[in-house]
């Protein structure tokens, strides 16, 4: 890269440092319930757009009594992008982003939308990714890190990612995905469910430890060892956990062959009906502890209702708080980079829901609606909160902001799979329907999650949503990644080389001149908007001082992608 660029660069990076640097400084009485659901409240559960309005009207209630101001509505451009990041897991085309921005009124269906008012249109939009393929397999990456970490053997992963995004096509009910993801039995072969349990190769501490984390929100893991340091938790009650999966084992069964996968197992041995039986299946170190439901009854040994099976009813019911709240709260996290809960999955003493008859509220629609992700998603997407610029109001003067209210939204640095799968779909090697395509993504995936794995992951495998220290290694990875530096050339089938070539033809320019269109047109392939005038000025004077055009343009595209705004969500 040569001297010019780099300053190019530096300039690009400051001016989006101070936008990012801003965005980040400004940093009822119990009802009766029947069946997990509010007596009398024909609402709950029946229509996504009621909830909506109460989780609206609830905040706005909030705000007011704390006077915190909420912050103007956030453009079009920054919710197309926002939207597709969080639903698909990638920025959107340049050709998806004028489809939202300037429909083609020429067609019935352009035309239909262009009619739409402004909210209609997000809801629109939110309807449409929740429709597409790539919602299934982003929520399937999604939930296989969440479960097993980024970590986890590639078979392991692979697996469950298979299994997984076939459910989220679906649109299978929570409840029912998790209760097969415990249950889960026979073989990889027939059963890629098992891809959960077989993951934790026969741990069953670690096993207990992540599946009440993940799906309910309580660390117990500490009280395998000694009692948990602030809550009511003791070694026996994580024991009475894990006898659940005592009677659980995994294994492979073929090695993989020339033409042939390898193959596991997940299997349950009987369980003794017997309660001396029972008891000495379960004693260890002279010592008996009954498998027990964490803060509920013991299991009483019953053959058609085995111990797995018995925990999986218990935690997916809907009578579970802790199930529903768990998974509003990270859903909540995700879309709004903060829940009633912080940390994401850590229920205790200390950390009260900030608002809890919302929280509880809004778990009991979630419960009511059948567990449907995509209710939930349609809840929290086309609310207030989520609709909102990231730049807060201001007050005598001062920023005013409080997370907790969503006064306005948050900015927040993309996963290592949304930045590979936003580059690959910015430069233009996102095709993917194309076999090839997909498997290169994986493999550059796989490569970039190795290489973060290796430097910054914890000894909990980073299963949570956002807790990984993105910003170095993105930045490695954007400053000197192959697959950018390749992607934005001028040759080959890239996004620049066509932006380039349409910049001949006067019918594509649509009135612009063609310095000028090729501006916007990088523009709207990464950073998913029109650029500002002093946008296309300085890089208008910076090609033109260029004898190598097709180079300079491709120095541009470079120094927009590696800038701030590019790899935050805002």
């Amino acid at each position: 890269m040569n001297y010019r660029l780099r300053l190019l660069s530096m300039a690009l990076l400051g001016s989006a440092l101070v936008f990012g640097a801003l965005a980040f400084e400004a940093a009822p009485a119990a009802a009766q319930k029947k069946n997990g659901t509010e007596a009398g409240d024909g609402a709950l559960g029946k229509d996504w757009a009621k909830a909506r309005d109460f989780l609206d009207d609830a905040y706005k209630a909030k705000r007011k009594e704390a006077k915190v101001a909420q912050t103007e509505r956030c453009t079009e451009p920054e919710f197309v992008r926002r939207a597709y990041l969080d639903i698909l897991g990638r920025v959107p085309s340049r050709e998806e982003v004028k489809a939202w921005l300037v429909p083609d009124t020429s067609t019935p269906e352009g035309m239909e939308f262009a009619r739409l008012k402004p909210q209609q249109k997000r809801e629109k939009l939110i309807d449409v990714l929740l429709a597409s393929p790539e919602y299934a397999d982003n929520w399937a990456k999604v939930w296989t890190r969440t479960m097993i970490g980024r970590e986890a053997d590639g078979s392991y992963r692979g697996m469950l990612e298979d299994w997984l995004q076939g459910q989220f096509a679906q649109n299978r009910p929570w409840n029912e995905l998790v209760y097969d993801l415990l249950t889960a039995s026979g073989s990889s072969e027939n059963n890629k469910a098992i891809g959960y349990v077989i993951s934790f190769e026969n741990d069953t501490p670690a096993l207990t430890g992540i599946t009440s984390k993940v799906f309910m929100g309580k660390q117990i893991q500490c009280a395998q060892c000694h009692k948990h340091p602030y809550e009511e938790i003791t070694t026996d009650d994580f024991a009475g956990m894990e006898n659940f999966f005592r009677f659980t084992s995994t294994g492979m069964t073929q090695l993989a062959k020339k033409g042939q996968p390898a193959l596991w197992q997940a299997s349950d041995r009987a369980v003794p009906t017997n309660p001396e039986a029972f008891k000495r299946a379960l004693t260890r170190d002279g010592k008996t502890v009954p498998a027990k439901f964490l803060f509920g009854e013991t299991y009483t040994p019953d053959p058609a209702n085995p111990p797995r099976k018995a925990l999986a009813s218990w935690i997916t019911s809907k009578d579970n708080k802790y199930f529903r709240e768990m998974t509003v709260n990270r859903y909540m996290a995700h879309f709004l980079g903060y829940g009633f809960v912080q940390p994401t999955d850590d229920f205790n003493s200390n950390t009260t829901p900030t608002f809890p008859e919302i929280l509880d509220r809004m778990a009991r629609e979630f419960a009511a609606s059948g567990f449907d992700l995509k209710y939930l998603i349609r809840v929290i997407a086309t609310s207030d909160a989520y609709n909102i610029s990231t730049v807060p109001k201001k007050s005598g003067g001062k920023v005013v902001e409080d997370r907790k209210f969503y006064s306005s939204a948050m900015v927040r640095r993309l996963s290592p799979e949304q930045v590979v799968f936003s580059i690959m779909r910015s430069i233009g090697v996102s095709d993917f329907g194309s076999k090839n395509n997909r498997e290169r993504r994986e493999q550059v995936l796989n490569y970039v999650l190795q290489s973060f794995n290796y430097a910054y992951s914890d000894d909990e495998g980073s299963r949570d949503l956002d807790d990984y220290s993105g910003s170095i290694p993105q930045a490695l990875m954007m400053l000197n990644g192959n697959l950018l530096n390749d992607g934005v050339g001028a040759g080959g089938e890239t996004t620049l080389k066509r932006i380039l070539a349409e910049s001949d033809q006067e019918k594509m320019r649509g009135g612009l001149d063609s310095t000028s269109y090729i501006v916007q047109e990088i523009y709207l392939s990464t950073l998913s908007r029109w650029p500002e005038k002093w946008e296309v000025a300085r890089f208008k004077k910076y090609v033109e001082n260029e004898p190598d055009r097709a180079k300079a343009w491709e120095d541009v595209f470079w120094a927009v992608m590696n800038t701030t705004e590019y790899v935050t969500n805002h």
